[in-house]
């Protein structure tokens, strides 16, 4: 297997070099991929997996429960996001705070008008909503295998949804009530 290494340096500390290899795929087969976490932890090896979600996680950290696979949870501080507004002064008490502020919605939509400015016009995204929290088995809006759960996003979120098609005069989606 090919190692890479990767250093992370922090201003206040020495670098820190972490072994990587290349992503496995393994296409829904959690068995085989447990069974290979279990194995380089028998090994004396560590294992990080990373997540995109905090919902995501905690599937993961129910599979290595079910598997009867040791697992420490660790998450990064802060997003990308709230690093920068933090770097302007910005604090936040909560992910509703930070969700409702008018600098959080400004620099979302930048980023996503940068990244689909190769885009046509009718491909665009042309509104954004951030939500106070993530999409989560816990919350109801996710299934056990991570799909969401559409008629209950719609209904959890119908003011949102609706809010970001109060201004224009396009044809609204439907909404069942």
């Amino acid at each position: 297997l090919l190692l890479e290494r990767l250093a992370l340096r922090r201003s206040d500390q020495e670098p820190r070099t972490l072994g990587m290899q290349p992503t496995t795929r393994y296409h829904g087969q959690i068995a085989a991929f447990l069974a290979e976490v279990r194995g380089r932890l028998a090994a004396g090896g560590q294992v990080l997996i990373a997540a995109a979600s905090t919902g995501e996680m905690e599937r993961l950290a129910d599979l290595c429960r079910e598997y009867e696979v040791p697992y420490k949870i660790g998450e990064i501080e802060q997003s990308a996001t709230g690093a920068r507004l933090a770097e302007e002064g910005l604090r936040f008490k909560s992910n509703a705070e930070l969700a409702a502020h008018p600098r959080v919605h400004a620099l979302l939509e930048e980023e996503v008008r940068r990244l689909t400015a190769h885009l046509a016009q009718y491909e665009s995204i042309k509104r954004i909503a951030v939500l106070p929290e993530d999409f989560s088995f816990d919350n109801g809006s996710l299934t056990f295998t991570m799909k969401l759960k559409r008629r209950v996003v719609e209904t959890q979120y119908r003011d949102v949804i609706e809010q970001l098609y109060s201004d224009v005069s396009e044809p609204r989606p439907v909404t069942r009530n």
